[in-house]
Order: C-alpha cells, then sequence, then structure tokens
C-alpha cells in the first residue's frame, strides 16, 4: 500500500523561457455583508464552510457551493454539487456544471444574490518549464506556474483532475523541486486499501494488535519522516479514519492499532483524487475540517483534450524515456495531426503513454504503428459480454477463423469493421475515416493489405448517406 523512494540529493529545477497570458478576472461582492473579494487564476468559493474564502451565513447555501477562477476566456463559476444550484441571471449550473462571465452578472447562490463586475484584462509572465515540466498549452503552463511556487512553499497540496493527468507526476515533481527532496517520497494508494484495514494501512498497527497481525508494521506517515507522504485517492478513505487522519495533518503525530502513545512526524501531505471533494463534503461523505486542511492549496490538471498543443511534445518525451526518440521522426505529419484531434478520454496522458510503448513493442526497432496501437488498445471493449454465453462464443469463433495469434484477430477484426465500412459508405474515404476514427494514410494502407478496395458497392452504386457527396 506503500511505497518509498528516496533521493539522495535536491533535484535543482530547470526553467525554459517565459510566456505571458491574458487573465480577465473581476470582482466578486457581497452587497449585505459589503465584502468584495477580487477574482485572479487562484480559485476562490463561495459557501457556508469555514475553507471558503467568501463565507455566506445563508442556510440555502451548501457548504462548498461554487468556486470561481480568472481564465482567459472570463471568470470560470463552477458548481461544486450544491444542493440547489448556481444561478447566473436566468441560467442555472446544476452540479458540477461551469459557465464563464465576461459582463457585470448578478450571481444567486441560495437566498443571497452576489455581483460580479469584471475588471481589466491583466498580463502574467508564466513559465513554460518547469524541470521536466514544460508545457505549450496555457492552461498547463498556469499549473506549471502553480507548481513552481507551491515546490518552495512546505504547505499541504490537493490535486485534483481525470484519470491518468498525472496527478502522481505532478506530486513527485513538488517533492522533487522541495527542500524535502533528499528525505522519503511515499505514496499511499487510498483506493486500493479494503475499509476495514484502512486505519492499521495508514498507520500501522502492533504485534497482536488483531487477528493475523503477527509482526509489527510502520506506518508510512513514520516511513516518510522529513519527507513527503502522498495520499492517492485520498475521497476513498471511510469517514472514520478520515478522524484519525486529521489529526496527522494538524498536529503531525501517529498512533498505530495497538499502541497508546503518540508518535511524532515530520511530513508535507500531498493529496489526490477523482472526486470532486467539495460535493462530498456537502453530501457528508467527506470531513469538512480534514478538506480544510488537505485543500488549502490546490492544483486541477487539465484533461488531454484541453491541452492538445502538448500531445507532440509529449509523444517526443515518452519515447525518448522509451529509448526510441528516433522514432519521433517516423511519425507522419497526418498521424501527429490525427492524434492531436483525438480527445484520449480514456486516459489522458496515461492512454498516450501505453499507447506508445504498445507502438514501440510492437515495432521492435522498426517503424512504430501508432494508430494500430491505438486500436489495440481500445479493442477490448467490444460491447460482448465477458462471460462464455453464446454471443461471446460467436465473436471469438469469428474473429479467430484465421487463427489465435493476437495479429491474426487483429487483422480479422480490422477486416471486419472496414468491409462494412466500405459497404455501407460505398467506399467513401472521407466517411470511412470520420467513423472509424483514423487518418487517410493509416485507412488507405489497411485497405490494401486486406485486400478491401475491390468490394463491390451495394446495389444501385453509392450508399444512400454517400450519394451526392464526393468520393476519394
Amino acid at each position: 500500500m506503500a511505497q518509498a523512494l528516496r533521493r539522495s540529493a535536491r533535484v535543482e529545477p530547470t526553467q525554459a523561457g517565459p510566456v505571458r497570458v491574458t487573465l480577465r478576472g473581476g470582482t466578486l461582492a457581497d452587497p449585505k455583508s459589503g465584502v468584495a473579494l477580487a477574482i485572479d487564476d487562484t480559485p476562490i468559493r463561495v459557501g457556508r464552510g469555514e475553507a471558503c474564502e467568501l463565507r455566506l451565513d445563508d442556510r440555502r447555501v451548501s457548504t462548498m457551493h461554487c468556486e470561481l477562477a480568472a481564465t482567459d476566456l472570463g471568470v470560470l463559476v463552477r458548481d461544486q454539487g450544491s444542493k440547489n444550484g448556481t444561478w447566473i441571471g436566468d441560467v442555472v449550473l446544476g452540479p458540477n456544471q461551469y459557465g464563464y462571465l465576461r459582463r457585470e452578472t448578478a450571481l444567486v447562490v441560495g437566498d443571497t444574490r452576489l455581483q460580479f463586475t469584471p475588471g481589466p484584462p491583466k498580463e502574467r509572465e508564466l513559465a513554460r518549464g518547469f524541470g521536466q515540466l514544460e508545457s505549450r498549452s496555457p492552461s498547463m503552463q498556469r499549473v506549471v506556474d502553480t507548481i513552481q511556487k507551491l515546490a518552495a512553499v512546505d504547505v499541504a497540496v490537493h490535486i485534483t483532475g481525470e484519470s491518468g493527468t498525472g496527478k502522481g507526476y505532478v506530486a513527485r515533481a513538488i517533492h522533487d523541486h522541495s527542500e524535502r527532496a533528499s528525505k522519503p517520497f511515499v505514496v499511499i494508494d487510498c483506493s486500493a486499501i479494503q475499509p476495514s484495514l484502512a486505519e492499521a494501512e495508514l498507520f500501522g498497527y502492533e504485534k497482536g494488535a488483531f487477528t493475523g497481525s503477527v509482526k509489527r508494521k510502520e506506518s508510512p506517515f513514520v516511513d516518510a519522516d522529513g519527507g513527503t507522504v502522498f495520499l492517492d485517492e485520498v475521497g476513498d478513505l471511510p469517514l472514520e479514519v478520515q478522524a484519525k487522519l486529521l489529526r496527522v495533518v494538524e498536529e503531525q503525530e501517529v498512533k498505530s492499532v495497538g499502541q497508546n502513545r503518540y508518535r511524532k512526524v515530520n511530513v508535507r501531505i500531498v493529496s489526490a483524487t477523482l472526486h470532486n471533494l467539495s460535493e462530498r463534503v456537502n453530501k457528508a461523505l467527506f470531513r469538512e475540517d480534514l478538506y480544510n486542511r488537505l485543500c488549502a492549496t490546490r492544483i486541477t490538471l487539465p484533461p488531454l483534450r484541453a491541452r492538445r498543443e502538448d500531445i507532440e511534445p509529449l509523444t517526443r518525451q515518452i519515447l525518448t524515456d522509451l529509448g526510441r526518440a528516433d522514432a519521433v521522426e517516423t511519425i507522419a505529419h497526418a498521424t501527429l495531426d490525427w492524434m492531436k484531434k483525438r480527445d484520449w478520454e480514456k486516459g489522458n496522458v496515461r492512454q498516450l503513454r501505453q499507447v506508445l510503448k504498445l507502438a514501440v513493442d510492437l515495432a521492435r526497432g522498426g517503424r512504430i504503428d501508432v494508430e494500430t496501437a491505438l486500436h489495440m488498445n481500445t479493442g477490448g471493449d467490444l460491447g460482448v459480454p465477458a462471460s462464455d454465453g453464446t454471443l461471446s462464443e460467436l465473436v471469438y469463433d469469428a474473429l479467430t477463423v484465421r487463427g489465435t495469434s493476437h495479429s491474426a484477430v487483429t487483422n480479422e477484426a480490422s477486416r471486419v469493421l472496414f468491409e462494412r465500412l466500405v459497404r455501407e459508405t460505398g467506399g467513401n474515404l472521407v466517411h470511412m475515416c470520420r467513423r472509424a476514427e483514423v487518418s487517410r494514410p493509416f485507412l488507405r494502407d489497411h485497405l490494401q493489405k486486406l485486400g478491401l478496395r475491390d468490394i463491390p458497392r451495394p446495389h444501385g452504386g453509392r450508399s444512400a448517406k454517400a450519394k451526392g457527396r464526393g468520393k476519394e
């Protein structure tokens, strides 16, 4: 559950040239209390909770109601899973929905009417890179700029973002560029801990403390003394353990199961989760006081589809890490453009890394085929029951007609797909590329390999959908 990684010396950050971005912020005022807050790119929270920068005495306002931050598009307003929504004029944002403010607008939460006033656009200078974190996209550059600042400050940091966006990598970068870099970096995967064993896994236990504890186990917080503890998927911890974790965060004290004394530790805590912790606080699934301590500072990682400019440099970096820096030049421009247009919604940067590693493994030193690797990576989701039912057996029989090797099955699956698409589109390459989500060079190559260029069209020439449209 816990993994300790040690560094012998502090890693010095390397910084690329700065980049300038324009932020559109403003002011949020509560006329009733007279409080007015300036909105920049550091999010401010609105609600009844203690952690909120704008606290409202309104019973219809949720503990964590909404959040606002300046962006290049305007002030981003995101509802935090509130019970009655966040109103922007006559438009309501439901749980976790968001919108942008560019004009003077009334913002209504619960029974409280707030007033937003836009401010003049401001330019900020951001570092393009920090250590190995480098980006071409403004959204990620803001994150890198925040990481650079937080690395030097010994405070708790909470990281959010979709699966595969690199939360663990950012946690490691914060540690590596901090004063604690020479001390342990310990990862605790909270999602992998059984609820009944969570206390023992987090805080350790003494020999004989419970059935099965045949030897003493040290707490990972003790293992990380002087360094950093990364609580991955902290939102999955049961409520009863959250109360005991709060003491570790606040008092820097740990008491193992079966022990009566607390032991002092000195750790920095970085946490991450897929969950919206504000929403879980509103639903009483996460302690507000623990949220206040863990989320003193926050970083939100953008998904890969929001930073498409980074796909090419990420590809170059990943292939270099895999020992195939030369392979970057063999990827066609059309393939790179195709990669940039994909959403990578199944895993973001993690999926990109998996696909490139598979492509390198399949190439065995030759030219890598990214598109084939991606289809293999996502091809397991065929909509077929996992059990040995009739449909599963029929699919298996159909796909193994030319053998049970991986290449034979993959080729047969491609044949089935492209035969159907050729017939349904009348051989129109534009429509086939769009439906199969592949590039033209990839499609032409596979149609040629599979011998599908001469498949007869449906009766009457082109399909109804393809009539009247150009055919390549």
